[in-house]
């Protein structure tokens, strides 16, 4: 089912995270050590920096996007229209817009 596979995605995804952030916190203790003169501007930390910032941007997006599609879901799930079928709502819509011109057959004899 599409929400057990959501919740298994989203477990992972926690792990992972929480993974690399004990990988981060290691590389910047085990540098720790290393004596700071200036900006490194050589061509590995540049790299690594772009490299940071790149999977930061892409991270951010990817994030974003599950986020969006995860508030329509929701949206779709607690309002009430979106339980109607889309061909009565298209009627429904079509009938607001150009009702005044249509002749609908209606049976009055119940009033």
């Amino acid at each position: 089912m599409a929400s057990e596979l959501w919740e298994e995605a989203r477990t992972r995804l926690e792990n992972a995270i929480s993974m690399y952030l004990d990988s981060c916190l290691g590389l910047e203790k085990s540098t720790s050590t290393v004596p700071l003169v200036g900006i490194d501007n050589t061509p590995a930390c540049l790299t690594a920096n772009n490299q940071i910032e790149c999977f930061h941007t892409r991270m951010v997006e990817l994030l974003n996007q599950s986020h969006a599609a995860l508030a329509r879901t929701r949206n779709r799930l607690v309002t009430p229209i979106y339980r109607i079928p889309p061909e009565i709502l298209g009627k429904i819509f079509e009938f607001a817009v150009d009702g005044i011109n249509k002749n609908l057959p209606m049976d009055l004899d119940g009033f």
